[in-house]
């Protein structure tokens, strides 16, 4: 029989690849690996001390921790009791983090480190059902079960029932939930999003169609593994296939990780690639000019050969010679810094700019692009390795059906779509209807069959680092200040949050005096104002994850009104509009050279 839940396709990849790497961590600068069968015994010891401690089908179990080995052991080891595993993003504040464990019931938790710890027991409280927590390697406190104390318990476990822990594997309902993604829709609130094996098996078999992924291949896991994305990405995906996964040590350090681990496929965000492609002009920018003059030669024989590349032709003649020679020179240079390994890239959580995909490809590193959401575990189409067209997000996935509805939304409909949010009934409805799943994008198919995504139905921001920011709560918060009368957050398809702030004129007057607003044209070049707000803001930002806060603002000499078309007769803003109308102090928060309600 067919392996249908994750915990069975587990074990059928440790049947097939026993002795192969299956995940690499660091030992003092050295990637080290474990086994798939090694792998597999500390599953069970996990899977044997969770039972040993109560945990049973159907109970709630939550991860509090950034992407480790221990991370994938405590996921899987929950899935081998039919649990639900509960993800929780470790840069969340302590508040919101407390919302999503009291909202989805956990009675476990895993925690990585005091950091994380510190911000349970200062909601402890709020969190009646949560009564076990576990400290994951190297995080010892009063209360807290040790992980080697749980692997113990397991063995012990495993000894009182042999055999059980494996057989328990088997028989778990494939159309039943197996996790709670926790995601902010547009009004903010959280809602988790309920995933069945089915659900997820269907997008890692429509992957397993679409990209030629193999057991000799080794990933860098550095997204979140909260993020359904990377989790069905960087981890599924690979696990099913038998791929070797090797996890950087954080963020901060993935360029050091990618010449470690010398991964052949990356999973990422526009952010990352953004990130290598300025440091790349950068460099070349300090150089003398006779390099900046062979990189610009390169770079337009590169985008000669892009162009044929996605017509699914090779260069020939001429161009041919001059690109073995750009790649000489300086092609093959950059790939070192990856690595020099990566047979292609795949970007998601956020549109990818057609600049970047173009310059990656000309350096012969391809990125392929998908689109989807966690309600649709989460691919619904994607691009292919030798099937894609830049500026879109490709065809839809094996299995997933699209359609354009009237106003333009993109609907969609498939084995992969949600059973629906938890004890949210109402949102569910919503969402889907006549089994399609309504995305609040904007898009259309083009002749090709490629879909090409036009807006934003919601107001929902996602930055370039594939974080979703629900704008209407926190503007709220922010005004909540009463020197602050209105505001619009900025951030879609970009690396940080900014607003444009339209102050109490009357309360900044009372608090600086006249003659600090005598001309409300220049409060923009006001330092004094902009300390006052900079403080409002922050000050009513504290409950904020660091990825919501605003980073730069500028402040405005007018509010917004119906009759400057700012505002609608509801009094709702008018985003696009605003947008329009600021644009050059938008792009000016952008700046890298811009000080001005830099936070």
């Amino acid at each position: 029989m067919a392996a249908k839940t994750l915990p069975e396709r587990f074990l059928e990849t440790v049947i097939r690849h026993a002795d192969r790497p299956a995940y690499a961590t660091q030992v003092k600068g050295e990637y080290q690996s474990i086994t798939w069968a090694q792998t597999k015994e500390r599953v069970l010891n996990v899977a044997g001390g969770l039972r040993s401690l109560g945990i049973e089908a159907g109970d709630r179990v939550g991860i509090l921790s950034p992407n480790r080995f221990e991370w994938m052991l405590a996921d899987m080891g929950s899935l081998f009791c039919n649990a639900w595993v509960v993800p929780v993003y470790p840069t969340l504040p302590a508040g919101q983090a407390a919302q999503i464990l009291f909202d989805s019931g956990c009675r476990l938790l895993f925690v990585s480190d005091s950091e994380q710890l510190q911000k349970i027991r200062e909601k402890k409280e709020q969190l009646p059902q949560l009564s076990i927590l576990v400290g994951m390697p190297g995080l010892k406190a009063e209360g807290l079960l040790g992980w080697d104390e749980l692997e113990e318990k397991g063995r012990a476990w495993r000894e009182e029932h042999p055999g059980r822990a494996e057989q328990e594997a088997h028989g778990h309902d494939p159309d039943s939930p197996f996790t709670l993604i926790y995601t902010s829709g547009t009004t903010g609130t959280q809602k988790g999003v309920m995933l069945s094996h089915t659900n997820i098996l269907s997008n890692v078999d429509g992957a397993r169609e679409t990209f030629p992924v193999r057991e000799e291949d080794r990933f860098l896991s550095f997204l979140p593994l909260s993020h359904v994305f990377e989790r069905l990405a960087g981890y599924y995906y690979p696990l099913c296939v038998g791929a070797e996964v090797c996890y950087a040590r954080d963020m901060t350090t993935v360029g050091e990780d990618l010449l470690r681990a010398r991964p052949t496929i990356m999973i990422s965000v526009p952010r990352l690639f953004e990130k290598i492609h300025a440091r790349i002009l950068e460099n070349v920018e300090k150089g003398p000019k006779s390099k900046r003059r062979i990189f610009n030669w390169a770079l337009g024989v590169g985008q000669k050969v892009a162009a044929l590349t996605q017509q699914r032709r090779e260069p020939a003649g001429l161009l041919a010679l001059k690109y073995r020679v750009a790649d000489k020179l300086v092609y093959s240079k950059i790939r070192e810094k990856t690595g020099g390994r990566l047979r292609f890239m795949v970007s998601g959580g956020a549109p990818l700019a057609r600049h970047l995909g173009d310059f990656f490809l000309s350096a012969g590193m391809r990125i392929v692009e998908g689109y989807g959401l966690t309600e649709s575990s989460p691919v619904i189409t994607a691009n292919t390795v030798n099937e894609f067209r830049f500026g879109t997000v490709g065809r839809p996935f094996p299995g997933v059906e699209v359609r354009i509805a009237e106003d333009g939304e993109i609907l969609a409909r498939g084995p992969n779509i949600m059973l629906g949010y938890y004890n949210n009934p109402e949102e569910t409805a919503q969402a889907i209807r006549e089994g399609w799943l309504y995305t609040g994008d904007i898009g259309h198919i083009g002749r090709d069959g490629f879909l090409r995504i036009t807006d934003r139905k919601k107001n929902l921001i996602v930055t370039s680092g594939g974080k979703n920011v629900a704008p209407q709560p926190i503007e709220k918060a922010l005004c909540a200040s009463p020197l602050i009368e209105q505001c619009m957050l900025i951030g879609d398809k970009r690396n940080f949050i900014s607003a444009l702030i339209v102050p109490s004129f009357d309360r900044l007057r009372e608090e600086l005096g006249e003659e600090a607003l005598a001309s409300t044209d220049e409060l923009s070049e006001n330092p004094a104002v902009y300390k006052r707000i900079g403080d409002e803001i922050e000050r009513h930002s504290a409950d904020l994850a660091r990825y919501e806060k605003v980073r730069r603002f500028v402040v405005l000499g007018s509010e917004f009104t119906i009759d400057a078309g700012e505002l609608t007769p509801k009094l709702e803003v008018k985003r696009h509009f605003i947008m329009g109308k600021y644009h050059d102090l938008i792009e000016g928060m952008y700046d890298e050279n811009a000080s001005g309600g830099a936070r």
